[in-house]
């Protein structure tokens, strides 16, 4: 599918400068392609068009933007969100906030681009039918361990915890396992529309405790975490960025009250920039054991706290 001119998406209300990814014309083409398939899809189905900001605001330049919906609209609505389940596992979420949490509810109801609303969409219905929940996982991961007891969304375990990163690290959706002997796990799942990864600069307080985990994952080439703290530290010169393919969100330590050993193997999964509407592939199954012993598997060993 061609690249959509800049006077068909100026007519859309779909022209955003931020939508250029320097360097990626193939990445920068698709979400030019995708943001006017929201408006398109707006517009068909009799939606008014959103803004920019979303809550306009006196004396503050507002503009149309083809892909938003109005926010009381959307919120009275329901209409960025396909199944009554998807809307139904969003409201249960919008109303149930979790500590410290990063939630953007304006951008949940409004924004037709908006990954965490993918996610309700994507799995609200299993949200409500843990039986068919436990079945898709088990058919889409058939070594997971355990059976599914829980889905949650824009879920972290641990924010601002320093016995897990310390940091507002969280998942579009989680399964929550039950092991059936007495412990959880969980598999998590980011779903990105795109994937486009920006150098950071990590806090310095956090530095020693990412390293230690991603040194004990187990899952990066030889080197390439000494590359990595070479080219965020801001008196170092400049090194070579590691591809966001092999650069994963690292997972949280064990909680306070588990001494259970903990490890960490990432499963890859590469996908051409054409195909990232899709699920992201990165993806990590949690559970613990009831003493030191160490844990074989092909997932990340992690206890659920929460």
């Amino acid at each position: 599918m061609a690249e959509p001119s800049r006077q068909e998406l100026q007519a859309a209300h779909c022209w955003e400068p931020d939508d250029r990814v320097h360097g990626r014309p193939q990445m920068t083409a698709f979400r030019r392609r995708l943001r006017l398939h929201q408006a398109r899809w707006r517009e068909a189905h009799g939606h008014p068009i959103g803004s920019q900001p979303i809550v306009p605001r006196k004396g503050t330049p507002t503009r149309p933007v083809g892909s938003r919906l109005p926010l009381a609209y959307a919120q009275e609505t329901g209409a960025n969100f396909v199944t009554a389940g998807a809307l139904a596992a969003a409201r249960t979420r919008a109303s149930n906030p979790e500590p410290h949490q990063r939630f953007d509810h304006q951008r949940l109801w409004a924004d037709l681009l908006w990954s965490p609303t993918l996610a309700f969409n994507l799995f609200g219905d299993l949200a409500a039918n843990v039986s068919l929940a436990d079945r898709a996982m088990h058919k889409w991961w058939p070594d997971a361990p355990g059976s599914v007891c829980e889905i949650r969304f824009a879920h972290s375990p641990g924010r601002f915890d320093p016995t897990y990163l310390g940091s507002l690290r969280s998942f579009d959706a989680a399964f929550v396992l039950d092991l059936h002997d007495g412990t959880r796990g969980i598999v998590a799942l980011d779903v990105e529309y795109h994937d486009r990864a920006k150098p950071a600069i990590a806090k310095p307080a956090g530095r020693p405790l990412q390293r230690k985990i991603a040194r004990r994952s187990g899952i990066f080439h030889r080197g390439a975490i000494d590359a990595a703290a070479t080219r965020i530290s801001p008196t170092s010169a400049p090194a070579t960025p590691i591809s966001s393919q092999t650069e994963p969100r690292s997972p949280p330590l064990r909680s306070k009250s588990s001494s259970a050993t903990q490890h960490c193997r990432r499963k890859h999964a590469r996908r051409s920039e054409s195909d990232t509407s899709s699920v992201d592939p990165r993806h990590w199954i949690a559970s613990i054991s009831d003493d030191e012993r160490t844990a074989r598997s092909d997932f990340w060993v992690a206890p659920m706290t929460r």
